[in-house]
């Protein structure tokens, strides 16, 4: 075709068009179908496009078949095409191009240019199935700046796309690609068919100098750009990328963009190899290769300086000569998937935000393996601007579970500011893996884990672990300062975490295992630091040539779980940072200048606690057991080292079981500052200098702290002062007491031997020890743990404190009970040096006994004391002036001087010729110990206040004992007294062993003393005789004396505020009962109600309040002006208001009277209704009792409930006052009615004692209730409203009974029990009444324990016997019987007759052991428990009563009851430690509980109510359906408005019947003789004359009648029941015989029997 050249080609116009459709079409034959399409040497030249396919638009023609044609385009042309005119709507759609081929089925491509096109996309096909494109180039004159748009682009294709031999050149591009692969929406179209996915490749491709700019968020751009949601599989070849550019001129986009490649397809699988990028630069977030693919395979991929300008380094003379990209994710490549693999490759220059190299993010399985690949100077922001994490790479595993492998690798000079200075990883709360093998990494930096930081999930269950196989982690110093020169403009928080955590790899959380691995040239950093790991191995690791900072080289915090296991671990050659350096001048080498910034961070950071050390491992659980074996250390020189060079802290010693294995371990030739080669402790901390010393002229003196550093190098600080300590954490310096998880023994033979006997916490198996320089043990230091030593050898320590080899400290001894113990067998000191013992110091314990270990001690020297153990000393002696005195002993632990110590009365020893008295401290052989600092011994007397001065003297060193010189004794010379002085030292222990190896220390006998024989003097009652002034010394302030003649006691911290003579000050809420006794007592029940203070008895009592701990009220006025009346529990009244207790008085009278009558009615109709069912079923009509049956018997069991749980007010918890009364005032009346009266009764007592007068008066009243209660029957008999019955006596008798039993049990009880409160009895009822009183006695004897028993046993077992009685008789079901008695078993199976009596002794029992069990609150409530859920197990054994409910109804009422009284223990548990949160949570469980059982009793008991109003309801829904008549067709109000007694009526008549026709054929089936089949017949086919010989119509209808109208409410049928009563009572037998005629079938006319009643 000839060229197209200077032509302009408006909208619709163009060079080459296919037609619409096709019909010559030969199936099978493309070549003669007219389906395809050649195309050859088109050419198009400065032409002017202004449409849409403006040169060439070819589709597949429409035909019958539906075939798509094939399109081959050879040696196509298209040069300085010009779009000025063109819609911009359309320039930027990739539709738009030039050339257009679609809906074709192969498209062949080759030898096709686009040179210098501007603005529009020149080739686009769609919807091809086979792309086939080969010798493509694109480009334009590198001096040309126009904007390029698309050159190719393909979308939707179906099947495969081809690309080889592309070349682009000199493109520039504006939020476009120039070749674009798009695939169909895989919602629209999925082109995966028959598992035959698409297919991309593309090779041989050269970009050479483009570039790209991003103006808009959302259009991703490259030079080649995948887009894909479809499975499909690309194959990249021969890739070469270089000098291109993208920039961004927006502050961020939506997807990524570079100028290289970006590829779009996360279910898709992608081969690339041979691809090489160099000198391409990207400013946005895309990588300069932007790979997101579901799975990748990357071979031989070679990127150099990307993002990254090697010539920069010569323009600028700036610290940081390298620009770095701030953006960018991965400077070289971005890659995202779930299976991504790299191998033979190599990434050298390159800069971005985080991962300077390689950004890689997971998804799903999270697979990445890295093989063979080389990472190089990899960059991120130094300067603070952004957060730079990944120094070479970043791996976001955060959606996935990750699985990184890295081997054969090598990574170098990577560096950020923030985390992982070559690899930063961060993980999901799912498993993830991260394995490092056969890996180099070199002067890799960064400020938090220089070489990798990693970032478990702590929450997570799953497995999360780290791999170090054969890693070298390597540094130089040079670097190192070059790093630090670079970031010196350290933040407050950087330097926070740098004086915190600062190392080579840092983990948080998960698992880690290290084997074979080399750290060397590490300075300033440690090694490893791990936080909360759940398991640890290392095997084989060495660290040498390094420097320590302010952290240790390996730190292993908290770990959680699994143990750890280290082995093979060597430290040699390193030493610590030191102060001294000049930083006041500002012209510095580089050198200086980095060690003044690590400087300045401890300058700034002063007080927040350092620990350098070789290795910390901080908390050692049961379930963390530590096991390090083959230990080297080895020149190092540490003298920063503090808290020992291998640290191991926090290890539990709650429990005896070994938690730490050392052995076969070596330290020699080092040098620490303080602890020596290792130390383990139960505290937090190693830091802690020891008491003694300054005894020993030595001061601890750190280079690194705040005024050294500021001394040494002139920093000042530049942070403010703050208080870290909610910053640091776990990093506080708490020490915690092994002490107080301990139990002391009474003695020191009740030691348990352990098992086996060598059981320990720690072991330490097999250590050389070897010429180390140390203050306080060389070897080792073990603080609070039981310690095994075997078969160890030191030599040529030299110690300047204590312990040349051993340095051994447990807690505080208790007397003679130690807490740990240290055990050293076979094992060899020599040659060792210390101030206090040479080899070995133990304090506060012992070691195991040396004769009997195979310890060999040679040469070993101490300065002080102990050359080759230094431990407690065993004995005592005297000096008198310079003669050590003779002594002997009396027992295995008391010494006794020959000659008595004679001095002057009342004058110093050393007044009395001179003489000195000085008590020395010996060993075995009789040595004198010198030098026992901080050691005091205390001397006491045979006889009261006869030492003047201070018995207690501390350990003299000029003297070298215990200097008693100057103390005086004082006694009487006129009488022939003598006294022994006894004196005493808790440092003299003598020490106990086991007989068994290996032989360890059980314990001390501390019982050590030393007796002189001395004079003493009688003194007055607290006071010491002084013969120089005539008169006896007064007891010292803190102390007191009471009684004559007495010793001066000590004051009582928990009571006493002060104290002064014999006077003594109570703190507020204590009270004691006189001036005599000073045993005092918490106010515990209502603290408010004692003042405190000097006074004693009433005199510390609020106003009105007297009695034990003030808890009763002034009835009597005995002390107060007025009379005063308890108005609720320890609190009262004045009784001069009497207004509350008349009210009260009346309403519980009217309340008991009106519930008593109501009960005995009540209790009588429901019996009379009982028989009248009895009498309707004997008639064979069935019937059922009302629920209001039950309503008397439900009442009884809210009186039990109400009874029982008002016991919860004894168990000291605040309950609300006013729902105490309310219970109180329901179930015990008489109680409340008691307290009531008080004020009333107190004055006409007649001479009886308040305290028995008010239970006297309350049974007074009960029996002034009786009358009035008969007297209202009476009354109501007379005037005809009621019908006499001798029942209504023994109802009100018995309910009486029923409702005050409890409470007269509870008060005779208190009556006669006793109270214990300051050494005094008192009478429990009432705490102002001594008990021990001859008066109380004989009460008890005549009135409370007769009056107890009644209540208790006569009264229940009389109302027990008459109904055994009735039962016996068969009586319980008569009529007369059942109404008088019927109260006390009707509502029970007749089996079970005697259950009341079952509750009446519950409740008993619960009384009895409420008043008994007074203080003791969770006793009485652990009984209470027990008694009512016995109860509950009979009763669900038993089922007593009638009815289902009624048991269910008991049942929860028993349960609730018993959670009610446990959860009593519970409130007053949280409530004695004040924990409110769990108080208010008791007080609502009891409530919800007790709630919903008053709910259900509420709700049954209107139930039943509401059952005795049907007839009255029945009315009222006649009148509504005589008014409204429709409503009865609603089906849904018609059940509400049909008439419930004609229903029943109609119901009786229907079973009536139908019992007739039963009766009927069974009698007819008798009849013949059970030969024919059993049938039933309808009334009317019955041979009966009519149905009135069984029943007339009207007799029907009267026995239905009366049916109904016996079930409706009783007031409504007063006469027909009186008559009943009459039938009733006239003869027990009268059901019987009407049963007998029924039975003869003798008709009874019913009208006539009730008009005869």
């Amino acid at each position: 075709m000839p060229p197209v050249t200077n032509t302009t080609f408006q909208n619709g116009a163009n060079v080459i068009q296919t037609q619409y459709d096709c019909k010559v079409i030969i199936v099978g034959s493309y070549d003669y179908s007219g389906l395809r399409m050649s195309l050859s040497y088109l050419f198009f030249r400065q032409n002017k496009c202004y449409g849409v396919a403006c040169f060439i638009n070819i589709q597949s023609p429409v035909n019958d078949y539906e075939l798509p044609m094939n399109v081959t385009i050879y040696q196509l042309t298209v040069t300085q095409t010009f779009s000025d005119a063109f819609d911009e709507s359309l320039v930027e759609a990739g539709t738009s191009a030039a050339i257009q081929v679609s809906n074709v089925n192969q498209l062949h491509l080759s030898q096709y240019n686009s040179l210098s096109n501007a603005n529009i996309t020149i080739f686009y096909t769609e919807k091809a199935h086979q792309i086939t494109m080969t010798n493509i180039k694109c480009s334009q004159p590198g001096t040309l700046n126009i904007r390029n748009n698309y050159c190719v682009f393909v979308n939707n294709f179906y099947e495969t796309v081809y690309l080889d031999m592309i070349f682009l050149q000199n493109l520039r591009g504006i939020d476009n690609s120039f070749v674009a692969i798009t695939s169909w929406n895989n919602l629209v179209y999925n082109t995966t068919l028959n598992g035959v996915a698409e297919s991309i490749n593309i090779s041989n491709i050269v970009v050479d100098k483009c570039s790209i700019q991003t103006t808009v968020l959302a259009v991703p751009s490259g030079a080649f750009i995948i887009d894909s949601i479809q499975a499909q599989t690309i194959t990249l070849s021969n890739l070469l990328f270089t000098n291109n550019v993208h920039t961004q001129n927006v502050k961020s986009t939506l997807r990524p963009s570079n100028p290289t490649m970006t590829i779009q397809s996360p279910i898709g699988i992608l081969n690339a190899f041979n691809i090489t990028c160099k000198n391409n630069r990207v400013s946005g977030t895309g990588s300069n290769l932007y790979f997101s693919v579901g799975t990748s395979y990357l071979k031989n991929i070679t990127m150099i300086n990307s993002n990254y300008d090697p010539l920069y380094q010569n323009k600028s003379d700036t610290v940081n000569y390298q620009p770095i990209n701030n953006v960018t994710f991965g400077g070289h490549l971005f890659l995202q998937g779930y299976d991504i693999n790299i191998y033979d490759s190599s990434f050298l220059n390159s800069t971005a935000t985080k991962g300077g190299a390689v950004y890689i993010k997971t998804s799903r399985s999270g697979y990445v393996y890295i093989n063979n690949t080389q990472i190089t100077n990899a960059q991120t922001p130094l300067d603070g601007s952004v957060v730079s994490q990944g120094g070479c790479i970043f791996v976001d595993g955060t959606e996935s579970q990750v699985n990184y492998i890295m081997d054969n690798s090598y990574l170098s000079e990577c560096s950020v500011r923030a985390d992982g200075g070559a690899i930063y990883m961060d993980a999901s709360d799912e498993s993830a893996q991260f394995t490092v093998s056969n890996t180099i990494v070199e002067n890799c930096f960064s400020l938090a884990g220089s070489a990798f930081s990693i970032q478990y999930s702590i929450r997570t269950q799953q497995l999360q672990q780290s791999k170090f196989t054969q890693l070298q982690i390597q540094a130089n110093y040079t670097n190192t300062l070059q790093y630090f020169y670079d970031v010196y403009k350290l933040t407050a928080v950087e330097e926070f975490l740098f004086i915190k955590r600062f190392a080579a790899i840092q983990q948080d959380a998960g698992q880690i295992s290290i084997t074979n691995c080399l750290s060397e040239g590490l300075y300033f950093q440690s090694y490893l630091s791990l936080s909360n790991p759940t398991m640890v191995t290392i095997n084989g690791l060495e660290s040498q040539h390094s420097l320590i900072s302010y952290r240790p080289n390996i730190e292993i915090i908290e770990p959680l779980q699994n143990p750890i296991n280290i082995d093979s671990l060597s430290f040699r050659n390193i030493s610590a940072i030191n102060s001294t350096v000049n930083c006041s001048n500002s012209q510095t080498d580089q050198e200086t200048f980095v060690r003044c910034v690590i400087l300045q961070i401890r300058v700034d950071y002063p007080d927040y606690k350092i620990n350098p050390a070789l290795m910390v491992v901080d908390m050692v659980l049961p379930s963390t057991y530590l096991k390090m074996t083959n230990l080297v250390i080895d020149r190092v020189i540490c003298l920063e080292c503090k808290g020992g060079l291998v640290q191991v802290l926090q290890i539990q010693q709650t429990i005896l079981t070994e938690l730490v294995y050392l052995g076969q371990s070596r330290c020699s030739n080092s040098q620490t500052a303080y602890f020596g080669c290792f130390a383990f402790t139960s505290l937090i901390n190693n830091d802690a200098t020891l008491d003694q010393d300054a005894n020993i002229n030595y001061t601890y003196s750190s280079n690194l702290t705040y005024a050294s550093i500021q001394k040494n190098t002139g920093l000042s600080r530049r942070i403010k002062a703050v208080d870290i300590s909610d910053i640091i954490g776990n990093y506080t310096t708490k020490q915690v007491s092994a002490a107080t998880t301990a139990q002391t023994p009474e003695q020191i033979y009740n030691y348990a031997v352990p098992n086996p006997p060598w059981l320990a916490h720690i072991v330490l198996m097999g250590l050389n020890i070897q010429e180390n320089v140390a203050v306080h043990g060389g070897g080792v230091y073990v603080y609070g743990l039981t310690a095994n030593v075997t078969q160890m050898y030191c030599s040529l320590q030299v110690v300047s404190g204590q312990g040349g080899c051993i340095y051994y400290q447990a807690p505080t001894k208790n007397g003679s009970f130690v807490f740990q113990r240290l055990n050293v067998y076979n094992s060899i000191f020599y040659k060792n040096n210390a101030s206090i013992g040479g080899a070995i110091r133990a304090l506060e314990s012992g070691i195991s006994n040396i004769t009997s270990n195979q310890l060999t001690f040679l040469q070993n020297h101490a300065t002080l004391f102990g050359d080759n153990y230094a431990g407690y000393p065993t004995r005592m002696g005297v000096k008198i002036n310079t003669d050590v005195q003779t002594q002997s002993f009396l027992n295995k632990n008391t010494g006794w001087l020959h000659y008595p110590i004679v001095i002057k009365s009342g004058q110093i020893f050393n007044k009395f010729e001179d003489q000195d008295v000085v008590f020395l401290l010996l060993d075995d052989n009789n040595t004198v110990l010198n030098y026992q600092f901080n050691t005091i011994s205390n001397m006491s007397s045979s006889l009261k206040n006869s030492i003047s001065g201070e018995p207690t003297r501390n350990f003299d060193n000029t003297a070298q004992g215990f200097n008693y010189s100057n103390l005086i004794i004082f006694f009487d010379p006129y009488q022939n007294i003598t006294l022994d002085v006894t004196v005493t030292s808790k440092i003299v222990n003598i020490p106990v062993y086991y007989q068994y190896y290996p032989y360890q220390l059980i314990g001390f006998d501390t019982g050590y003393s030393l007796q002189a024989r001395i004079r003493s003097v009688e003194c007055a009652a607290g006071e010491a005789y002084s013969k120089i002034d005539g008169a006896c010394l007064p007891c010292s302030n803190g102390t007191y004396v009471l009684e004559y003649k007495g010793l001066c006691r000590q004051i009582n911290a928990d009571t006493m505020n002060n104290t002064y003579l014999n006077q003594i000050s109570l703190f507020y809420a204590h009270w004691r009962p006189d001036y005599l006794n000073d045993k005092a007592e918490y106010c515990k029940n209502q603290p408010a109600n004692c003042k405190g203070g000097y006074d004693s008895g009433n005199d510390l009592c609020q106003e009105g309040l007297i009695g034990a701990l003030c808890e009763e009220c002034d009835i009597y006025q005995v002390y107060w002006d007025t009379k005063y009346s308890m108005s609720a529990k320890y609190q009262c009244g004045l009784c001069s208001d009497s207004t509350t207790n008349i009210v009260m008085i009346t309403v519980l009278s009217i309340w008991t009277v009106i519930s008593t009558i109501l009960s005995a009615k009540g209790n009588l109709e429901k019996m009379q209704m009982v028989m009248i069912y009895k009498i309707i079923q004997a008639f064979g009509w069935s019937s059922s009792q009302k629920a209001s049956a039950n309503i008397a018997v439900m009442m009884k069991i809210m009186n039990n409930h109400l009874q029982i749980i008002s016991f919860l007010q004894t168990f000291q918890i605040s309950v609300p006052q006013k729902a105490v009364d309310s219970v109180n005032t329901v179930s015990m009346p008489a109680k409340t009615i008691g307290n009531s009266l008080d004020c009333f009764l107190v004055s006409n007592t007649w001479g009886i004692p308040l305290i028995y007068f008010r239970i006297i008066w309350s049974l007074i009243m009960q029996v002034i209730y009786l009358a009035a209660i008969l007297l209202i029957l009476a009354i109501a008999v007379l005037t005809g409203k009621l019908y006499f019955k001798v029942q209504y006596i023994y109802i009100v008798c018995i309910f009486m009974f029923l409702l005050l039993q409890p409470d007269y049990v509870q008060q005779f009880m208190l009556l006669i029990s006793s109270r214990n409160i300051s050494g005094v009895n008192w009478i429990q009822a009432n705490v102002s009444y001594q008990y021990d009183t001859f008066t109380h006695d004989q009460w008890v004897a005549a009135f409370g324990v007769p009056g107890l028993l009644t209540w208790v046993l006569v009264l229940p077992l009389s109302f027990w016997y008459v109904i055994f009685q009735g039962a016996q008789q068969e009586k319980l079901d008569t009529l007369i019987y059942s109404t008088s008695w019927g109260f006390l078993y009707d509502e029970y199976r007749r089996s079970r007759y005697y259950w009341e009596f079952v509750k009446i002794f519950q409740r008993t029992l619960l009384v009895i052991l409420m008043v008994y069990f007074q203080e003791d609150i969770i006793i009485k409530g652990i009984f209470g428990f027990l008694v009512v859920y016995l109860y509950y197990g009979l009763a669900n054994h038993f089922n007593p009563y009638n009815t289902r409910f009624l048991n269910d109804l008991d049942a929860y009422s028993s349960v609730t009851l018993a959670i009610s009284l446990v959860v009593g223990v519970f409130l007053f548990r949280t409530i004695e430690v004040s924990f409110l949160p769990l108080t208010i949570i008791g007080f609502v469980v009891i409530a919800v509980l007790n709630g919903i059982f008053a709910i259900m009793l509420i709700y049954f008991l209107f139930q039943g109510y509401l059952d005795q109003f049907a007839p009255k309801l029945d009315e009222v829904r006649d009148k509504i359906t005589e008014k409204f008549p429709d409503l009865l067709k609603n089906h849904s109000l018609r059940p509400f408005l049909v008439n419930k007694t004609k229903l029943n009526v109609k119901a009786r008549k229907l079973w009536i019947f139908v019992a007739k026709v039963v009766q009927i054929g069974l009698q007819e089936w008798k009849d013949a003789d059970k030969q024919k089949p059993l049938q039933f017949y309808r009334i009317q086919d019955i041979e009966i004359e009519n149905q009135e010989q069984f029943f007339g119509n009207d007799q029907l209808n009267l026995v239905v009648n009366m049916v109904v109208i016996m079930e409706m409410e009783m007031e409504t049928n007063r006469t027909f029941m009186m008559s009943m009563d009459k039938l009733m009572m006239k003869d027990n037998n009268s059901i019987k015989r009407t049963q007998y005629l029924m039975k003869a079938k003798i008709i009874i006319n019913i009208n006539d029997t009730i008009m005869h009643i």
